[in-house]
Parts: structure tokens; C-alpha cells; sequence
């Protein structure tokens, strides 16, 4: 099977930013069992400790101090979804917005939902194009801007994410058909500096998190 069809059978053929359920992601025991490392990007294959079901992952954490961005694929339940997570932040569980997400100046609006008072999820679904769209995007550019609601900007560079998205799939194929990789973990690529981040992604105020 070509890598175009490949990730056409990633994204269920056809994906469009959404709300849904919460991943299970986001509250189970999941455990890392191997990390490859493609410049600022991981490459993650976790289980979960409670039923054996397996979820790949590819995340950077250079964003802005310790906020990272995650692609994520989950075994059962059969999902796609990206995340943004920052320790610092102090948000109300279930609050709602949007994120704008480009790549090279393509953007794309994201449904998001605080699921923890640290971390924002959109769920994909399987309503349209715009996924595939932003994952061939994301697999090909050169930068990606993030837009908060907040006004907060983030940019990150995405040399090494062709190798990176080509690498999930592969954990895909193989941990979820019950086959472990033979991937070794590479170098962890050096974190910057530290940058203030906003009390609450979606505006608002709270207190900031320590």
C-alpha cells in the first residue's frame, strides 16, 4: 500500500475538527513502551496498563516552555486527535473554543475542549477532508503557527515531521496488530528557554499554575 493511501486509511478517508467524546487518551494508564526522536519531534508508542490496547503518538514540547502539541492515534477506541498541553496553565474542565492551526500559511480552525484544567483536546471526526489536508500539510511544510484564542502565537518548525508522521503510521500497523517495533529510541533534541505562557488558553482569568 502507497503512503498516500496509507494515511487516506489513517484518517478513516475522510476527517473534520471536532468536539466528541473525550479520548480515552486523556484518562487512561497509558504507559510509553518506545520513543524515536525525528529533530524536535517524538515519536511515542504507549500502552495501556489496564487492558493492553496501544496508542501512537507524535509530539513537540519546544513550543514555549513546557507546552506541547500531540497527534495522536488510538487503538480502541478507534480515534484521531490532537492535543495542546501546558503544565502552567489553570483552566475549568469542559470549557470550550477555537484554535487556528497553519502550516505555511494554510490555516485550519480546531474545535477544542479542556479536558483537565492543563490540557486542550480536538477530537477528529469523520466528516470531511480537512484532516488529511492538514496532515499531508503538516508532513510536507516548513512551519507551524498555532493561534489561541488567548492571543497567544506558537510556532514550531517541522523539519523532521515527514519521518515523524511516516513513523506513527508504522507504529499503527504494527502495535495495534499486536507486533512490536524495531525502532531504537534516537536523541532527544535540545528544549529552549522557558517563556511566560498565559494563565488561561481560552482567555479568562485563574490563577497560574505552579
Amino acid at each position: 500500500m502507497s503512503r498516500k493511501r496509507t494515511i487516506a486509511a489513517l484518517v478513516a478517508g475522510a476527517l473534520l475538527w471536532g468536539l466528541g467524546a473525550a479520548p480515552a487518551a486523556a484518562q487512561a494508564n497509558y504507559r510509553a513502551i518506545e520513543r524515536q526522536q525525528y529533530g524536535a519531534w517524538r515519536v511515542e508508542a504507549s500502552r495501556d496498563q489496564s487492558d493492553g490496547t496501544h496508542a501512537c503518538s507524535v509530539s513537540n514540547q519546544s513550543l514555549s516552555g513546557d507546552m506541547m502539541f500531540m497527534i495522536t492515534i488510538m487503538e480502541r477506541p478507534s480515534q484521531l486527535f490532537l492535543s495542546l498541553s501546558d503544565r502552567r496553565w489553570n483552566m475549568q474542565r469542559g470549557s470550550q473554543g477555537r484554535i487556528r492551526l497553519a502550516v505555511d500559511g494554510r490555516s485550519w480552525n480546531a474545535s477544542v475542549r479542556s479536558v483537565s484544567n492543563t490540557q486542550l483536546i480536538s477530537v477528529l471526526s469523520t466528516q470531511s477532508s480537512s484532516t488529511e489536508q492538514f496532515l499531508r500539510a503538516f508532513m510536507r511544510g516548513s512551519r507551524l503557527q498555532i493561534d489561541l484564542p488567548s492571543g497567544q502565537r506558537l510556532n514550531a518548525g517541522l523539519s523532521g515531521t515527514t519521518r515523524a508522521v511516516n513513523a506513527m503510521i508504522d507504529c499503527r500497523s504494527r502495535y495495534f496488530a499486536g507486533v512490536r517495533p524495531a525502532g531504537k529510541p534516537g536523541a532527544a533534541a535540545p528544549r529552549p528557554a522557558p517563556r511566560p505562557a498565559p494563565t488561561n488558553p481560552l482567555g479568562g482569568g485563574g490563577g497560574v499554575k505552579q
